[in-house]
């Protein structure tokens, strides 16, 4: 038989269980909480301390190398206090003075102390790390931000690219490229504008990664190209438009129409004619960037296949083409394929409203 009282007892000390680790729950959050305030207050008063020392350091002649900013007066704490401190100070320096903020850095152990970091079994902190070197120009580590591009954290290897690209690293464009080819959009975004950041230096490299057997890569350097803009890559990415794999084919036709390589729209237009609908989309597209009226006729005819996007892809392209491109839709309203006058007549309606440029 079932006893209620042992049932009623059990309760009542696990609720009083209960209620005890509730209390040394916020005691400890309360004592955090002080610990916090009393380090925040500390530090601000060393970090006073270390200011004088530091500027006097960072004004030091030119080619003067800095004292020690420790001296007799060092406490508990202060390495991490003034490391912090010399972060805090780079983002709102600049010139002679950043510099000496720099040289602090290596010259104090700082650098040393990060790059072995990047090493942490935490991913967190192999990422603080590699943004702090790179925050700091810390030449020495380049090496080793380098190596951190095939860590196994994506987020990491982002940090590091960027770390990479703020010193302007040429070098490690083609390790960058390959850390993140085969990544989300958001690696492709944070590339691109490592690479931009990094400028024309980084065109040859990217240039030579057309030619490796990598196909990631080459997409990649492919659509970095067009980013670029460079007109002169327009020989090296044309070749790509007759490749065996559709991705290839279809960054082709969008970056030759970026940069406006308007010489290789018969290449493109052969495009038109692929067995993957999707790059029949992406070469109808590219001609009408590329304002080819010479394709006109091309461009009907792919008003009546059989895939939606090529379609509207077509359409769109001849109603950027002007007089000639609207004249051509007009003339696709009579069409015996539904299809094709339908598309003629969604773009005509676009072009009424004045929503085509």
């Amino acid at each position: 038989m079932v006893n209620p009282e042992y049932f009623f007892r059990l309760s009542l000390n696990a609720a009083f269980g209960l209620a005890c680790l509730i209390s040394l729950l916020t005691v400890a959050l309360l004592l955090s909480k002080r610990l916090r305030q009393a380090w925040a207050a500390y530090s601000e008063k060393r970090e006073a301390f270390y200011l004088p020392l530091i500027l006097q350091a960072v004004t030091r002649e030119a080619g003067a190398i800095p004292q020690s900013v420790f001296g007799a007066g060092r406490r508990i704490g202060d390495w991490r206090i003034v490391e912090n401190s010399l972060f805090k100070w780079s983002k709102s320096m600049s010139g002679f003075g950043l510099e000496g903020l720099y040289l602090i850095f290596q010259q104090e152990g700082f650098a040393d102390y990060e790059i072995r970091r990047l090493q942490s079994p935490r991913w967190w902190v192999r990422a603080q790390a590699a943004r702090r070197l790179g925050q700091m120009l810390c030449v020495k580590a380049i090496p080793s931000l380098i190596r951190t591009l095939r860590d196994p954290s994506l987020e990491v290897r982002l940090v590091a690219v960027r770390a990479l690209g703020h010193m302007g690293e040429i070098r490690a464009v083609e390790e960058i490229v390959r850390a993140l080819a085969t990544h989300s959009r958001l690696a492709a975004l944070s590339l691109t504008n490592v690479i931009q950041e990094l400028g024309v230096r980084a065109v040859p490299v990217l240039r030579e990664l057309l030619q490796r057997p990598d196909l990631q890569v080459q997409v990649l350097a492919i659509r970095l190209l067009s980013h670029m803009k460079d007109k002169a890559a327009g020989s090296l990415i044309a070749p790509f438009l007759s490749s065996e794999h559709l991705e290839a084919r279809i960054a082709a036709c969008q970056a030759l129409a970026e940069i406006g390589d308007i010489a290789a729209a018969p290449s493109i237009a052969r495009v038109l004619r692929d067995p993957a609908w999707e790059a029949k989309a992406k070469a109808a597209w590219a001609l009408g960037k590329l304002r080819s009226v010479e394709n006109m006729p091309r461009l009907v005819a792919c008003l009546e296949d059989q895939a939606w996007w090529v379609r509207f892809n077509a359409g769109e392209a001849l109603a950027s083409l002007g007089g000639e491109g609207k004249a051509a839709l007009e003339g696709c309203l009579a069409h015996p394929d539904r299809f094709s006058r339908d598309m003629a007549a969604q773009w005509l309606d676009e072009l009424s409203s004045g929503r085509v440029r």
